[in-house]
C-alpha cells in the first residue's frame, strides 16, 4: 500500500516537473518569503536554491507593475474572510525575455483564520496571451471611431467571464446609447454626427483604465468592459463618470452640440449565467435608464440600483460634509490599566449629517476606502487633532500622546503623505512626538511588500507607531522590531472571547511576553469587564494600558477636557461611559 502511494506521489511529481505549472508556497507574512517552488522552474532559466529565501525574489521573477499587483492581491488574503484568486502577471525568465502567467493562489490559514502561508499554482499562458494581442489590433475595425467592434467585445466578455469564473477579478458590463442622437444627425446632418460619434469614443477612452475594452456596437451604441472592479459601486463611479463626461458640450464645426447618454449595468456576480445573459441583462438595464428619463444609468436589478446609488450619494455626501464642517473629533481615553491614569486619547471621526444624525466611522468608512475620500479624510482628521491639541496644551491639560488611526490609502503616496503631516504639525505648532499613529497588520505587510518607507520616516520625526487589532490576522513579531513599534493594541475580537476560551487567553499571554522581551507596550482594546481587564494584570515589564466601555467610550472634545482635567478614570461598569 505505501509502496503504491509512494509511486503515485512519484508519478504527480514526474506530471508537474514536465508541464509548464510551476506550484510555488510563500510564508504568510509580510515579506511573503518563498519557501518552495517546484523544480521545473529550472525550464525557464532559474535556480530553485537562487530564488528561495532570496529577499528579491518577486524582483527577479516579475515585471515591476505586474510585482505591485501581485503583493496587492496577496496582502488581501492577510484579512480573514480573503479568498484566493486568479491574476494574470508578466514575468521574466532568466535571460530576461518576458512571458505571461496565469498566477491561482490561495491561503492556508490556521484554527484562528489566520494566514499562515500562501500556496499557488503559476502557468505559462504566453501562447494565449499573444493570440488576445492579435485579436486586439484586429478591434480597431470600427472605422469611424476606432473603437473594438460588436465581434471583438463579446469575444473579449467571453474570456474574461471564464477567468472570473476561475475565482480572477470581477468585472462589468456598461452598455449605453446617445439620448436622441437621430436629433443631431436630422438638424446638423450625418457628418457632424459621425464627428460626435468620434469624439464620444474618444471621452470613453478617457474616463476607462488601460486594461478595460471600449467598443462601438453599431450606430450610437457602445459598451464598456470594466475589468478589476471590487464592488458593484465601482460601476456606479464609472458610469457617473461617463454621463458627465457625455453631458460636457461638445464643439464640432463650430456649432456647440449638446447630448446626453443613458446607461446600462450588469457586474459579474458568482450566479451570473452566461456571458451572453450578462449583456442581455446590461441591455435590459439600459432600457430602464431610458425609461427612467435619460441620462442616468440603472442595474439590472431595483436592489443593486438602490444600494450602489446610496454608496455613490453617499461619497458625495461626505466629501461636501468635510467642506461643510460636518464632521467632529471625539476621543476615547487610554488608561494605565492598574492606576486608570489617562495616558493618551484615541482621536475618532464622526459625522453630525444633517439628516441622518450622528453617525459612527462604521457608517461612513469603508465607502470612503473604497472612493478614495479617505485621504481628504485623513488630513480633516488630523488637523483637527492637531488644534485640539493646541487647545489643551494651552489649558495645561494636554494628553502625552493623541493616537490617530491611518489606512494603506493615505500611506500609498508617501511624499504627499509626510509632506501634509509635517505641515499640519507645523501650522498648529504641535511636535509630531506627541501623536502615535495606527496601522493595521496588512497595511504594514502592503507597506513591506512595496518597499515604502514612510513609518520609517514618521518613527524619524519623532512619531510613534502602534499596530492595530493585533492577534486577527498572522501577528508576526518578526517586523516590529524592524519598524520600532511602540504598542500591540491586542484586538477587541480576541479579548471579547479570551475570558470563555482557553485557547484565546493563553494567546493573549504569550503576546504580552514576547512584547515585553522586545520592550513593547501593551494595549488592551475593547475592555468591557473586570473579568478582561484582569487577563491584563501580569506582573513585571512595561505596564499594560487599556481603553474600552469599563473605563469610558469615545466622548466630544468637552467631555473629553474634563476627564484630562481629573487625570484619572475610576474602572467599572457605569452605563454612561457607553454613550
Amino acid at each position: 500500500m505505501r509502496a503504491r502511494f509512494v509511486k503515485e506521489l512519484a508519478d504527480a511529481n514526474m506530471i508537474v516537473q514536465n508541464s509548464p505549472t510551476i506550484l510555488y508556497r510563500l510564508r504568510g507574512e509580510p515579506s511573503f518569503p518563498l519557501i518552495y517552488i517546484s523544480q521545473n522552474i529550472v525550464k525557464f532559466g532559474y535556480d530553485p536554491a537562487t530564488l528561495l529565501g532570496a529577499p528579491n525574489w518577486a524582483d527577479m521573477l516579475m515585471e515591476p507593475e505586474d510585482r505591485a499587483k501581485f503583493g496587492a492581491a496577496v496582502t488581501q488574503l492577510l484579512e480573514k474572510d480573503a479568498q484566493g484568486g486568479t491574476i494574470e502577471l508578466r514575468s521574466r525568465r532568466g535571460d530576461g525575455t518576458r512571458f505571461w502567467v496565469e498566477n491561482r493562489y490561495s491561503p492556508v490559514r490556521d484554527k484562528m483564520g489566520r494566514l499562515t502561508e500562501v500556496e499557488g499554482i503559476v502557468i505559462d499562458v504566453t501562447e494565449r496571451k499573444s493570440a488576445e494581442e492579435r485579436l486586439a489590433l484586429l478591434a480597431r475595425t470600427d472605422g469611424l471611431t476606432g473603437l473594438a467592434n460588436r465581434t471583438t467585445f463579446v469575444e473579449r466578455l467571453h474570456q474574461t467571464f471564464a477567468s472570473a469564473k476561475r475565482g480572477g477579478n470581477p468585472f462589468a458590463i456598461l452598455y449605453l446609447d446617445l439620448d436622441r442622437f437621430k436629433d443631431v444627425n436630422d438638424t446638423l446632418g450625418h457628418p457632424v454626427g459621425d464627428l460626435l460619434l468620434k469624439e464620444v469614443a474618444e471621452r470613453l477612452r478617457t474616463c476607462t483604465r488601460e486594461g478595460d475594452l471600449v467598443a462601438r456596437l453599431g450606430g450610437d451604441e457602445f459598451a464598456v468592459l470594466q475589468t478589476e472592479i471590487a464592488q458593484a459601486s465601482d460601476a456606479g463611479e464609472l458610469a457617473n463618470r461617463i454621463l458627465h463626461a457625455i453631458s460636457t458640450p461638445f464643439d464640432i464645426n463650430d456649432n456647440e452640440v449638446r447630448i446626453t447618454a443613458s446607461i446600462g449595468v450588469c457586474p459579474f456576480t458568482a450566479g451570473s449565467g452566461s456571458p451572453d445573459v450578462m449583456l442581455s441583462r446590461a441591455d435590459l438595464a439600459l432600457y430602464r435608464a431610458k425609461d427612467s428619463g435619460r441620462n442616468q444609468y440603472r442595474f439590472h436589478s431595483e436592489d443593486l440600483d438602490k444600494e450602489v446609488l446610496e454608496r455613490v450619494y453617499l461619497s458625495e455626501e461626505l466629501r461636501k460634509g468635510i467642506e461643510a464642517n460636518e464632521l467632529d473629533l471625539f476621543y476615547q481615553p487610554q488608561v494605565e490599566l492598574l492606576s486608570g491614569k489617562i495616558a493618551g486619547l484615541e482621536a475618532l471621526v464622526r459625522w453630525r449629517h444633517p439628516k441622518r444624525g450622528l453617525l459612527e466611522p462604521k457608517d461612513f468608512l469603508p465607502i470612503a476606502e473604497q472612493t478614495g475620500t479617505i485621504v481628504a479624510l485623513g488630513h480633516w482628521v488630523f488637523a483637527k487633532a492637531c488644534e485640539q491639541l493646541r487647545v489643551w496644551q494651552k489649558q495645561g491639560v494636554a494628553p502625552a500622546i493623541i493616537t490617530v488611526n491611518l489606512s494603506l490609502m493615505q500611506l500609498k503616496n508617501e511624499r504627499e503623505f509626510i509632506r501634509d503631516l509635517t505641515e499640519t504639525a507645523k501650522k498648529w505648532d504641535v511636535p509630531l512626538s506627541n501623536f502615535e499613529f495606527d496601522v493595521t497588520e496588512a497595511t504594514i505587510a502592503h507597506l513591506t511588500w512595496t518597499q515604502n518607507s514612510v513609518l520609517a520616516q514618521l518613527r524619524g520625526l519623532g512619531a510613534r507607531i502602534a499596530i492595530d487589532n493585533f492577534g486577527t490576522e498572522y501577528s508576526s513579531f518578526e517586523y516590529l522590531r524592524f519598524y520600532d513599534v511602540s504598542h500591540l493594541k491586542i484586538a477587541r475580537s480576541l479579548v471579547a472571547t479570551a475570558t470563555t476560551d482557553p485557547e484565546r487567553a493563553a494567546i493573549i499571554r504569550v503576546m504580552i511576553n514576547m512584547a515585553r522581551e522586545l520592550g513593547i507596550g501593551i494595549m488592551a482594546e475593547g475592555i468591557e469587564t473586570e473579568e478582561q481587564r484582569s487577563l491584563f494584570l501580569v506582573p513585571g515589564g512595561v505596564p499594560p494600558m487599556a481603553q474600552g466601555f469599563y473605563f469610558s467610550g469615545a466622548v466630544d472634545a468637552a467631555d473629553a477636557s474634563e476627564l484630562l482635567r481629573n487625570q484619572y478614570i475610576k474602572p467599572g461598569p457605569d452605563e454612561s461611559k457607553a454613550a
